[in-house]
């Protein structure tokens, strides 16, 4: 791990046109996310489907950007979910995505809300972190 980590919480989700995915096709998923991930140097510390979005707090080393990270596991993982077609329509994520800046302090919090987010489903999102945070909006085009 680096020695000073920099966490992102990060959201994605599927566009409006795209169908969900299967819950069977979930698991192998978020496997390959991880094993791509491991591939480029990103450390993702959680992951989880909820409701149709995906879900990932990951450590942030000196070298990488937030852009650079998001943009390779969403565009990796769009490309490898529409090789294995899990469905019979083309799976494209949401031009966009949504990252927040996670202090240290808070990180456990993050933890929680990734892997029990039928807990804090109910409570205003930035309500339910107190947290220092900085938000992020991207607009990013896939041809």
């Amino acid at each position: 791990m680096h020695s000073k980590v920099n966490w992102v919480y990060c959201i994605w989700v599927p566009s409006k046109d795209t169908p969900d995915i299967p819950a069977e096709n979930l698991v192998a998923i978020h496997k390959h996310i991880r094993a791509f991930a491991e591939e480029k140097g990103i450390v993702i510390d959680s992951a989880n489907w909820f409701q149709g979005e995906f879900r990932v707090l990951f450590a942030l080393a000196p070298e990488q950007t937030i852009d650079k990270v998001a943009l390779q596991i969403q565009g990796e993982s769009q490309y490898w979910i529409n090789q294995q077609k899990f469905l019979v329509s083309r799976f494209e994520w949401d031009s966009s995505y949504r990252s927040i800046g996670v202090s240290r302090s808070n990180a456990e919090r993050y933890r929680q809300m990734i892997q029990h987010p039928e807990v804090f489903q109910d409570v205003p999102f930035f309500d339910s972190l107190n947290d220092d945070w900085h938000i992020f909006y991207h607009e990013t085009y896939f041809g």
